[in-house]
């Protein structure tokens, strides 16, 4: 099965009961290519880059909107896609 995944996710929140639930759903649907991480996002790693980063109904409600941007835009591939 893994042979046809093409694609990794990653998904970060600060909140840490809102990872344990994304890992346990994950891990209920066998879900191999997706991994969760407890991060505040005004310091995402820039490593490794991402080509596509998505915040629906999220930016609005950062402490600090700017340095959330900023940080998205260092974790971003060379011509990767921020999608808000």
């Amino acid at each position: 099965m893994a042979s046809h995944i093409r694609s990794n996710f990653t998904g970060y929140d600060i909140a840490e009961d809102a990872i344990a639930l994304a890992r346990e759903e994950a891990n209920e649907l066998a879900l191999s290519n997706s991994t969760f991480n407890v991060v505040d996002v005004t310091d995402m790693p820039d490593d490794p880059k991402f080509n596509l980063i998505t915040a629906f109904d999220a930016i609005h409600d950062q402490k600090a909107p700017d340095a959330v941007l900023r940080s998205a835009n260092r974790a971003l591939a060379s011509g990767g896609t921020f999608l808000m």
